[in-house]
């Protein structure tokens, strides 16, 4: 088959959640920007048990209520961010962006 392709022309539309940010993480995850969360971990040296020179990352670090509990075999565990999820909307919640972390 043969056809006229002059005048095609594509559209694309996205609807609502397709391009909004989102207002909410899923529990246990922070939000990192860009509609992004991350899972909160804490972390513990196993190799030394003195700690972590890095620290908590720094998107988490006195945030909310967030914490390690100390391990007596690995002393204090540090916050750090690992895998990912979209931030999804909440109408509970305030409309727009969340803070980072």
């Amino acid at each position: 088959m043969k056809g006229d392709t002059s005048n095609t022309t594509r559209q694309i539309r996205s609807q609502g959640a397709d391009i909004a940010e989102g207002n909410q993480c899923p529990s246990g995850f922070a939000y990192v920007g860009g509609g992004n969360c991350m899972e909160v971990k804490c972390v513990y040296n196993t190799a030394t048990g003195l700690g972590f020179d890095t620290g908590h990352d720094q998107r988490v670090a006195g945030k909310a209520d967030w914490g390690c509990k100390g391990s007596f075999w690995y002393g204090a565990g540090v916050m750090q961010l690992q895998g990912s999820a979209r931030a999804s909307i909440n109408p509970e919640c305030p409309p727009g962006e969340p803070q980072i972390g």
